[in-house]
């Protein structure tokens, strides 16, 4: 038998190769759980910027609306924003090249108010120059309330078109 040892000695005891298997396992675990809370948190932070952005644009809209809103309650002030944002020579330009070639536009009334009203007469040398003139009128996000006046279609067709001209930015 043998006896206690009481020297001033530490005596090593050595550990079993699965409990450092598993010291390991945890420390590859902790690395990775640290690895994936750095990510997520980088994560939110990056969405929290983005939502901070986007509620400033929303605020930014949302004041652009009530401004836009007051403007067009109010009937002289709206009328001025019509006039800066739709001048005559951009709005005769915007219809200029909506006109096919063998379509040619014979006088254009403009009146300014609540909506910019366009009246035009025009003239095509054959009704199918005409029925293209009204598929790009049609589909002009500068015009809506297109009313079309009578027409004869036979040989060159005259005609008045009426339409209510959206400037760029107002909805229709």
């Amino acid at each position: 038998m043998r006896a206690p040892d009481f020297s001033t000695r530490h005596r090593a005891t050595r550990r079993p190769g699965w409990e450092w298997g598993l010291l390991g396992a945890g420390v590859i675990a902790a690395a990775l759980c640290l690895g994936a809370l750095l990510t997520a948190r980088a994560e939110e932070r990056g969405v929290r910027a983005r939502l901070l952005e986007v509620r400033r644009e929303a605020e930014g809209l949302e004041r652009r609306a009530r401004a836009l809103e007051r403007r067009g309650r109010e009937g002289v002030t709206g009328q001025a924003w019509l006039t800066e944002e739709a001048p005559p020579a951009r709005v005769l330009a915007r219809l200029a090249g909506l006109l096919p070639d063998d379509v040619r536009l014979d006088a254009l009334s403009l009146a300014y108010g609540r909506r910019l009203e366009v009246e035009m007469q025009v003239a095509a040398r054959s009704p199918q120059a005409y029925d293209r003139l009204l598929e790009r009128l049609e589909a002009s996000p500068s015009l809506a309330d297109l009313v079309l006046g009578a027409e004869e279609r036979e040989g060159e067709v005259r005609t008045t078109v009426r339409a209510s001209y959206v400037p760029e930015g107002r909805p229709r």
